[in-house]
């Protein structure tokens, strides 16, 4: 069974609201796109894992890349 990642804690109600502005959205943004949770959908039909971002490693272990092709990706950012 694959690890799971551990969740993203809860934003502290006690912080000053300007800086909660600025983490809510960020929180959700790395929840969506680790698959964690979908954006707004979540139980049964719960796709989140549609969204979750893809590393080169996860391509290369589906056979979709190559090692070398994803350094020569990696290597023209």
């Amino acid at each position: 069974m694959p690890d799971r990642r551990p969740g993203i804690p809860q934003i502290d109600p006690e912080i000053p609201q300007n800086i909660a502005k600025v983490l809510g959205p960020l929180k959700e943004h790395i929840e969506i796109a680790q698959g964690m949770r979908s954006s707004g959908a979540s139980g049964i039909g719960y796709e989140g894992w549609k969204r979750r971002s893809v590393t080169l490693g996860m391509l290369i272990a589906a056979g979709v890349l190559t090692e070398a092709q994803a350094r020569a990706l990696f290597d023209m950012e």
